[in-house]
């Protein structure tokens, strides 16, 4: 497990620097990065970075998996949760071990968000606001 999230992480942080984006965390076999705030670019530009980083992510998901099925390994699925909005950066923690993150409603409804490509069996879901910003789904 610690091999294949290693390789998972390698590949996906790639893709999230590519893409202008800050990695804020590891989170069990899950990665939360954002764009803005540390990178500021307009809200267009950050919400297109954030769509394209997770259309290379499945790209280079497809190419993990296929490695692994050469080895006979069961392939390794993914969701991807977008959102826009504002968040609080800053040091959070306490004495013993503080961490820079980002917090907010912007940040839980993108979790939730991720959560949903489970039930409706697909990759990437983003909000209204991400469609809008992006122009890749654009909500009438």
């Amino acid at each position: 497990m610690v091999t294949l999230l290693n390789e998972y992480f390698r590949e996906m942080v790639d893709v999230v620097f590519e893409y202008s984006g800050t990695l804020d965390k590891f989170i069990g076999d899950a990665l939360m990065a954002t764009w803005g705030g540390i990178r500021p670019a307009s809200p267009e530009e950050n919400a297109r970075n954030a769509v394209l980083a997770a259309l290379a992510m499945k790209e280079r998901l497809a190419a993990i998996n296929a490695r692994r099925k050469e080895l006979g390994v069961a392939p390794w699925s993914a969701g991807i949760g977008i959102s826009l909005g504002p968040a609080v950066f800053g040091n959070i923690g306490s004495q013993q071990r503080m961490d820079m993150t980002v917090i907010g409603d912007t940040v839980n409804l993108a979790s939730r968000i991720e959560g949903l490509t489970r039930i409706y069996g697909c990759d990437i879901l983003v909000d209204e606001r991400i469609a809008n910003k992006a122009n890749v789904c654009p909500v009438p």
